[in-house]
């Protein structure tokens, strides 16, 4: 990931942090002002949150990062709750499998790259880069970044592989 995406004054929150492994490593990298939301909290760094409902202003993080997608019920839901609770020029970070339900936990099927990018309403898509995490050749990083304009739509634009 570009360290221009993320640096030690950003806001960040981890979506579905379970116990806060994500938090904890933002924590290590010098983004202090980082927290994890999750239906079961693990407190201090995972506090309750549904991620079809985050309980934060508008405009509240510079950084989102969420590996949980294929759980969400309501993807659309989910991406507009990002959209919502990012800063302008924020940037999301989606750490996803391209599969059908890779296991029993799934809720959605993702079975590519452009089903999701056009869930993002008011966001540019910045990189997709495939990824290899657990040696099933199946998952990508997806980046978006925000932008605050409602009323139109900006152009995907793919930088890099």
């Amino acid at each position: 990931m570009d360290s221009s995406l993320l640096s030690n004054s950003s806001k960040a929150l981890c979506i579905g942090a379970r116990v806060g492994q994500e938090v904890e490593a933002l924590r290590r990298v010098g983004v202090s002002d980082s927290i994890g939301i999750d239906l079961v909290p693990c407190p201090p760094l995972v506090i309750h949150g549904d991620f079809h409902k985050q309980p934060f202003e508008d405009e509240t993080f510079d950084f989102e990062f969420s590996n949980v997608f294929d759980h969400a019920l309501y993807p659309e839901k989910f991406v507009r709750e990002i959209e919502r609770t990012l800063k302008p020029a924020g940037v999301c970070v989606l750490h996803v499998a391209i599969t059908t339900r890779s296991d029993k936990y799934s809720a959605n099927d993702l079975l590519g790259v452009d089903a999701l990018v056009k869930l993002f309403k008011r966001s540019d898509l910045v990189r997709v880069k495939k990824v290899d995490g657990f040696g099933l050749d199946t998952e990508n990083e997806i980046v978006h970044e925000n932008y605050y304009v409602s009323a139109i739509r900006y152009n995907v634009r793919v930088f890099g592989n």
